[in-house]
């Protein structure tokens, strides 16, 4: 019976000793957050956005937090900006499938 106390007790308290509550972690300069900065809002997948928005919440220097943002939409901005000048992307593949229905449907 005492056995079963004892290793209770090291099953609760052990893993308890790992956490160190002064370690603070980094949030505005998680990978997530650093991979929108080099890459862009889009190259990121759903879950990894969440985590971006998530990690930008937490993070304690709300005037980094904006200048983050603020970079991380001017990037996307030129990026969207270079790939409409050459008609690529998502919005452009829509595009033309508008226009070869409505010129489907003029002809018919």
């Amino acid at each position: 019976m005492v056995k079963n106390y004892i290793i209770l007790v090291f099953l609760i308290l052990f893993p308890l000793q790992g956490q160190d509550d002064n370690v603070t972690k980094d949030f505005c300069g998680s990978l997530i957050v650093k991979k929108a900065r080099d890459l862009g809002f889009r190259s990121l997948g759903f879950s990894e956005k969440i985590q971006y928005h998530l990690d930008l919440r937490k993070c304690e220097n709300k005037d980094l937090v904006k200048a983050i943002k603020k970079e991380v939409n001017e990037n996307q901005f030129i990026s969207d900006s270079e790939k409409a000048k050459s008609f690529t992307g998502r919005t452009s593949s829509c595009a033309y499938c508008i226009i070869i229905f409505i010129a489907y449907l003029s002809i018919n």
